[in-house]
């Protein structure tokens, strides 16, 4: 629990990614922001969301916005497997892990994939025109190609933005 309000929380992720572009986020009727789907933001926008994950909960302007210990956690604790065909997968905290990176999909094909040790973030941007408004099958990989992707070399955490 916390005195302070969901919005206030919000600004300051918001803040600390250092959108370029706008964020949308739906909200019930009293103002009340949906969490599970609700936003809307440029790729670019989710690839420096990303990055908080990849710069283990450190924000653009240098402060911490998110706790570095609940990502490790979320790494090296993970949940339950993922069934074929998403093979070595886990699902941990509204996320997926390998134990190296950290993964999440949208609605409709969107991905976010962050990888703390190198700090990389890779996104993927599409619109599954379909009554599901997914591919599951696209998804294993998908997931592994940009994985590789992040393990790339980089020049140091948070140097590295991946999308258009």
């Amino acid at each position: 629990m916390s005195n302070r309000s969901l919005r206030s929380w919000l600004i300051e992720i918001v803040e600390g990614a250092g959108f370029e572009g706008s964020f949308h986020i739906t909200c019930e009727r009293e103002g009340v922001p949906v969490l599970g789907g609700g936003a809307s933001l440029s790729a670019r926008d989710l690839a420096r969301f990303g990055l908080l994950f990849a710069r283990r909960g450190v924000g653009v302007d240098g402060r911490r916005v998110a706790d570095a210990a609940f990502i490790e956690e979320t790494r090296r604790d993970p949940g339950p497997r993922w069934p074929k065909p998403r093979e070595g997968m886990y699902y941990s905290r509204q996320t997926t892990t390998n134990g190296t990176w950290i993964g999440h999909g949208g609605y409709g094909g969107q991905y976010l994939l962050t990888n703390p040790d190198t700090g990389i973030a890779v996104v993927f941007m599409a619109v599954f025109e379909n009554e599901s408004g997914d591919r599951a099958d696209l998804y294993p990989p998908l997931i592994n190609m940009m994985a590789e992707v992040a393990t790339a070399d980089s020049t140091g955490p948070g140097s590295t933005v991946i999308g258009t």
